[in-house]
């Protein structure tokens, strides 16, 4: 086990927390639908929480849905993270959830150099991460 393993975790959650905070500025609290209620290009990005959509908190909800309506004026490089970062929010466990709701209000709370101090740091560590194996995505 490398030493910057026990940053992995963070890591993850401080990017996820990153992109909510980018993609939604001004979120504006909409009604959560039910599941077979959202169009297809919805279902289609939402897709790694499928399973679990009507078991979903409606603040979850509520900004995965903003995720998707915002999802197709992306740049590729950006739909490719949202589609990463949803699959990973979807294989997050309750608790791991709750931290990262908790770690975002915390983010949200920082000054702006607090903040680019913490993406600089997070980056120093994520380059420093080896690469992952042949074949699987990270």
């Amino acid at each position: 086990m490398d030493q910057y393993a026990i940053y992995r975790p963070r890591l993850i959650i401080a990017h996820v927390l990153l992109l909510v905070a980018l993609l939604l500025p001004g979120l504006a609290l909409a009604d959560p639908a039910e599941w077979q209620g959202l169009d297809a290009a919805q279902r289609q990005v939402l897709a790694p929480v499928a399973g679990q959509w009507d078991q979903l908190p409606e603040d979850s909800k509520t900004m995965l849905l903003h995720v998707a309506k915002r999802y197709d004026t992306l740049s590729p490089e950006q739909q490719d993270r949202v589609r990463d970062r949803i699959g990973r929010w979807a294989t997050m466990s309750h608790e791991e959830r709750e931290r990262a709701r908790e770690n975002y209000k915390k983010f949200k709370a920082m000054t702006p150099e607090q903040r680019q101090q913490i993406i600089q740091q997070t980056s120093v560590v994520k380059q420093q991460q080896p690469a992952p194996a042949a074949g699987k995505k990270r």
